[in-house]
C-alpha cells in the first residue's frame, strides 16, 4: 500500500472542490474553474473530487479536458467516485485516494427524457447505450493500462456492480497512491468550491 504526505509546495497552486452529479451545469462550472487556473498560469490544480456519477457524455467531455490540460491536475478522492465520474478521475495526471474512499463501477444507464418511445427509437437508444459503454471501456482501459490486477470492465458494465476500496483501487490501476487526510497540506493561491446545480 502506497501512503505518503501530500504536501503541495507549488507557489501557484489552484484547488477545486467538487461534490455532486455530473451534468451540463456542473461540467460548465468545472471547466470554467480549470480554464481560469490555466489563464492564471497555475502550476498545478488539486481537484478534491466526490461524485455519484451522472451523464456519461459529460464525463467523457470532462475526462478529455482534464487529460489534455497543459498543467498537471492532481485528483483526490476523499469520499466516493462512482459511475461516470470514474472516467473523470482516471484522466488526471496524478490520482490519489483517501484510505476510506471508494469507487463504484456498474452497468451503463442513460436518461432518455422519461417518455414513451416507438420501436425504432428504442433501438436507437440501444445503439447509444452500446456506444457509451464502448467509450467507457476505451477510456477506462487507456488510463489503467499499468494495473497490477486488471479489472474485467466489460463484464462489470454489462453485469453486476462492484464497489472498490482504496487498497484495491491501487491494484486495479484506478488510483496511484493512498493518502491520509490528516497529513494533507494544500498550499494554494486560488480556490473554487463548486456547488452542484
Amino acid at each position: 500500500m502506497n501512503t505518503r504526505l501530500v504536501n503541495s509546495t507549488i507557489k501557484n497552486n489552484h484547488v477545486i472542490h467538487f461534490c455532486g452529479l455530473l451534468n451540463s451545469t456542473s461540467i460548465h462550472n468545472i471547466t470554467t474553474a480549470i480554464f481560469s487556473a490555466i489563464k492564471a498560469k497555475a502550476e498545478q490544480i488539486d481537484f478534491i473530487f466526490s461524485s455519484d456519477g451522472g451523464d456519461i457524455s459529460n464525463a467523457i467531455l470532462l475526462s478529455n479536458l482534464i487529460h489534455s490540460s497543459p498543467i498537471p491536475i492532481r485528483m483526490i478522492n476523499f469520499s466516493s467516485v462512482e459511475s461516470a465520474s470514474v472516467l473523470v478521475y482516471l484522466a488526471a495526471s496524478e490520482r490519489i485516494v483517501s484510505p476510506n474512499a471508494t469507487f463504484l463501477v456498474h452497468s451503463i444507464s442513460q436518461y432518455f427524457n422519461a417518455q414513451w418511445y416507438e420501436h425504432n427509437k428504442v433501438k436507437e437508444h440501444s445503439v447509444i447505450l452500446n456506444h457509451l459503454a464502448d467509450s467507457y471501456i476505451e477510456h477506462y482501459k487507456k488510463y489503467t493500462v499499468d494495473a497490477k490486477k486488471p479489472l474485467d470492465i466489460e463484464n462489470i458494465l454489462h453485469g453486476s456492480a462492484i464497489i472498490i476500496n482504496a487498497s484495491d483501487s491501487i491494484d486495479y490501476g484506478i488510483a496511484k497512491e493512498i493518502l491520509h487526510p490528516e497529513n494533507l497540506s494544500l498550499v494554494y493561491t486560488d480556490h473554487w468550491c463548486l456547488p452542484p446545480k
